[in-house]
C-alpha cells in the first residue's frame, strides 16, 4: 500500500518539475534586476573586460538540470524533498542566466571609446610646436635677408667713393654757402666762377643752382705735342673792334665807378661789375671775365655783374670784354681796381658780418702843401679849396646789405668825411679824414663809434671805435 501511495506521488512531482522547465520565460520580467548593477560606470568597465567568465559561470548550472531529467526508479522521501528545492533555486538562477549572455555586448564599449580622445588628444601640442618652428625659420630668413642687403649696400658705398685722383664729374653736388656761392674741399666760388679741378687739367664752374659742373677731358701726366693745342674757342675768335670799353668819372655828382671790391684773407669772395658794350650792328650778350688777369678768360659768358672767390693771396687786375648776340667780341677791358689777398695781414677788427682794417689812425697835415694825391675814384678829394683830405680806413662787407654809420654828430672842420654807405658782400668802402685849412695849428684827438646792421639791414649793432689823432701845421 504504501508503494502504491508513492507512486502517484512521485509523478505529480516530476510533472509540476516538467512545467516548472517550461514555464521559466515567464520569469523575464525579474531580468531589469540586472541592469541595475550594469548601468553604473564602476561595474562596466570591469565587467567588459572579464566577459568570458559569466559565460562559465552561467554554463554551469544548466548542466544539473540536464542530469537531472532521466528518471530514477526509486527516489526517497529525502532526495524528493531535494528535488522540490532543487526548482525553487533553478527557476531563480535559470531566468538570470539567458540573458546575462547579451549583456556584454551590451556593454557601452563605444562610451569608453569616446571618452578617450578629449583625454589624450595628441595632435593639438604638434600643431603648436609646427607653429612656432614655422615662425623661427620664417624670421631667420628675414633677418639673414636684411643682413644681406646691408653688406651689400656698404660695398656699393665704397665703390662708388671716388678717389683723390679721379676726374671731376658734373655729379658734385655742392653745399651752399652763405651770400649764394659753390663750397667744395673748404673752398667757395662765387655763381659763374671757374676754377682749376683737382687734376690741373680739367675747369669746373659753379653754375647758378649753386651746383658745380666739370669737364670730363682725359688729363696726361706727361703731355706730348699732340696734347699741346690751342683752344677751340680762341680759333673761333671773332674780334669787332667798334665795341667799346666803359669809362668811369669820380665827379662828385657823376661818379660812374663800380662798388670797390672787399679785401682781405683767402678765401675772398668778391663782387664785379664791368661796363662794356657793342656797336649798332648787334645786342648785348653779356661779359666774358679773365679773373686774375693772367690772359686766360675763365667764365662762360655772364651778366655786367660776377662774383668770384680768390683761393689764393696776391694782387689781381682782373680784365673783362664784351660779347655780342653775333658772336663778335669786343677790346679786353681791364677792372678799374686792383684785387689784394693777403691772408698774412689781419684786419683790425672782424667778424662774419664786417671786417675793418684799421681803427687807430695818425695823421700830420700841413696847411700850405700838397698832403696825398688821389687816384681814380678817389682822384675827386684832390685841390679841394677849404679841406684837405687824407687816407682813412676801409670797411669790407661779408654779408649782404651792411648799412655802415657812424655815432657821433657831423663835424664841418674835422673828422670822417663820408657819412657811411650801404654795402653788399663781395664790396666794401674806403673813407677819409679831412680838417678845415682855418683850423688852428695844434694836434687834434677824436673818437667816432662805427656801427652796422644785421639781419638784412633792420638791426643796428656797434662795431669798433674809430680813433684818428690830426696834428695841422702851416
Amino acid at each position: 500500500m504504501s508503494d502504491n501511495n508513492q507512486t502517484p506521488d512521485y509523478q505529480e512531482i516530476l510533472d509540476k518539475y516538467a512545467a516548472d522547465l517550461q514555464t521559466p520565460p515567464k520569469i523575464i520580467p525579474d531580468i531589469p534586476e540586472v541592469p541595475e548593477t550594469l548601468e553604473t560606470p564602476e561595474t562596466l568597465i570591469p565587467e567588459s573586460i572579464p566577459a568570458p567568465e559569466p559565460e562559465l559561470a552561467i554554463s554551469e548550472p544548466i548542466i544539473p538540470p540536464e542530469t537531472i531529467v532521466p528518471p530514477e526508479p526509486i527516489i526517497s522521501p529525502e532526495t524528493i524533498n531535494k528535488v522540490e528545492a532543487v526548482p525553487e533555486i533553478i527557476p531563480t538562477v535559470s531566468p538570470e542566466l539567458p540573458p546575462t549572455p547579451p549583456m556584454p555586448e551590451f556593454t557601452p564599449e563605444p562610451q569608453f571609446e569616446s571618452t578617450l580622445p578629449p583625454e589624450i588628444n595628441p595632435e593639438a601640442p604638434k600643431k603648436e610646436n609646427n607653429f612656432f618652428k614655422y615662425l623661427f625659420f620664417i624670421s631667420l630668413i628675414i633677418f639673414l635677408g636684411v643682413l644681406i642687403a646691408v653688406v651689400l649696400s656698404f660695398i656699393n658705398s665704397q665703390k662708388s667713393q671716388p678717389s683723390s685722383t679721379a676726374t671731376p664729374t658734373s655729379s658734385i653736388s655742392p653745399t651752399s654757402a652763405p651770400g649764394s656761392v659753390c663750397e667744395i674741399n673748404d673752398q667757395k666760388y662765387a655763381i659763374d666762377e671757374t676754377f682749376t679741378a683737382d687734376d690741373g687739367c680739367n675747369t669746373c664752374t659753379c653754375n647758378s643752382d649753386l651746383t658745380i659742373a666739370c669737364t670730363e677731358k682725359t688729363c696726361d701726366i706727361t703731355p706730348t705735342k699732340s696734347a699741346i693745342k690751342p683752344q677751340p674757342t680762341k680759333i673761333s675768335e671773332k674780334i669787332n673792334k667798334n665795341f667799346m670799353c666803359g669809362t668811369y668819372s669820380a665827379e662828385r655828382d657823376n661818379n660812374t665807378y663800380p662798388p670797390r671790391p672787399a679785401f682781405g684773407q683767402a678765401p675772398l669772395l668778391v663782387k664785379l661789375s664791368g661796363s662794356a658794350g657793342v656797336d649798332s650792328s648787334t645786342s648785348l650778350a653779356g661779359i666774358q671775365w679773365d679773373y686774375e688777369g693772367n690772359g686766360n678768360w675763365d667764365s662762360k659768358i655772364t651778366e655786367s655783374r660776377s662774383n668770384y672767390i680768390y683761393l689764393k693771396d696776391g694782387k689781381y687786375t682782373p680784365k673783362f670784354r664784351a660779347k655780342g648776340i653775333n658772336g663778335f667780341f669786343g677790346p679786353t677791358c681791364t677792372y678799374p681796381y686792383e684785387i689784394i689777398v693777403d691772408s698774412t695781414k689781419t684786419p683790425a677788427f672782424q667778424n662774419d658780418i664786417i671786417a675793418v682794417d684799421k681803427i687807430n689812425l695818425e695823421y700830420t697835415i700841413s696847411k700850405s702843401k700838397q698832403n696825398y694825391q688821389f687816384t681814380g675814384a678817389e682822384s675827386v678829394l684832390n685841390d679841394r679849396s677849404v679841406d684837405i683830405y687824407v687816407p682813412g680806413f676801409s670797411v669790407s662787407a661779408r654779408k649782404s646789405f651792411t648799412a655802415i654809420r657812424f655815432k657821433n654828430t657831423y663835424d664841418h672842420t674835422i673828422g670822417i668825411y663820408e657819412v657811411g654807405n650801404d654795402l653788399n658782400e663781395g664790396t666794401s668802402a674806403s673813407y677819409h679824414l679831412f680838417i678845415d685849412k682855418n683850423k688852428p695849428n695844434g694836434v687834434y684827438e677824436v673818437k667816432n663809434q662805427l656801427t652796422y646792421t644785421t639781419s638784412n639791414g633792420t638791426v643796428t649793432t656797434d662795431g669798433p671805435i674809430i680813433s684818428y689823432k690830426i696834428t695841422v701845421t702851416d
